[in-house]
């Protein structure tokens, strides 16, 4: 455990020297994410107007709070994640994922340590943070201090099936080269969570919580937060979520044993 910490803490520590090289670059992303989230916002709003201020029994206060939370859930991924995941493709189109799992360490956290971490867009965290504390303010089950405790867990537990879901559309690069479209499937999937999962049919709901538990990404946390859910509910969830988690992992694992060096594919 040590050992990851140390490789954690290097990493950070790299990975913060190469900002600053480049200070604009933080500017830049604020500015980005201010007007990507503030873009959402208006959407939601807009569309809860249009719909008369309710759509599939969701107040737009709770819809703005389910936007905040998938926000701030996508800013942790792209924080800590999105580089070493993404970085998969060039990896194997180059070969420069032999040096990956040539490191002495898991190679999971060696595609950590050699992505690095997106410095520049930490700031955005507390600015994806604002939004979620506005809001909630309307949600009448937020006093005890256990529902912000599970609201921090559950936030975490949706955040590592992003990186899942990430690590499964990356799986593709080991069969095919030419498969260069993985990034792209993993936002198509991750758009879907923005929205609550009433609007989606019977069929599709099941999907999204017992098989690719999208629920778990921005819904579930939501629903904490407006006490509409239960105890079954949050304990299905993280159940379905660890098995996720842990099998996307061995999947992708699985395909990295394909990889033979660069143009393997």
């Amino acid at each position: 455990m040590s050992r990851v910490l140390r490789v954690l803490a290097s990493t950070f520590a790299l990975s913060a020297s190469l900002t600053l090289v480049y200070r604009a670059n933080i500017l830049f992303y604020i500015a980005i994410q201010i007007a990507r989230i503030g873009g959402q916002f208006l959407t939601v709003a807009a569309g809860y107007d249009f719909a008369g201020g309710e759509i599939s029994g969701w107040t737009r206060d709770q819809a703005m709070l389910l936007t905040a939370v998938n926000a701030l859930s996508e800013q942790m991924f792209s924080c800590f994640f999105i580089n070493s995941l993404f970085n998969v493709t060039p990896g194997v189109w180059t070969g420069k994922f032999d040096f990956v799992l040539l490191k002495p360490l898991h190679p999971l956290l060696s595609m950590v340590a050699a992505g690095r971490f997106s410095v520049a867009s930490m700031p955005n965290l507390v600015i994806a943070m604002g939004p979620i504390i506005y809001f909630a303010r309307s949600a009448e089950h937020l006093q005890d201090f256990w529902t912000y405790g599970l609201l921090v867990v559950l936030v975490l537990v949706g955040v590592a099936v992003r990186v899942a879901i990430g690590l499964l559309c990356m799986a593709t690069m080991f069969f095919s080269e030419r498969m260069a479209h993985a990034e792209e499937s993993y936002w198509a999937v991750n758009s879907l969570t923005r929205y609550q999962m009433e609007i989606y049919p019977g069929w599709l709901r099941h999907i999204f919580t017992y098989a690719l538990p999208l629920s778990a990404i921005a819904y579930v946390p939501v629903s904490v937060l407006t006490g509409s859910y239960s105890g079954r509910t949050v304990t299905t969830s993280l159940a379905v979520c660890l098995l996720f988690v842990f099998g996307a992992a061995k999947v992708f694992l699985s395909c990295v044993r394909r990889y033979k060096s660069v143009n393997s594919g």
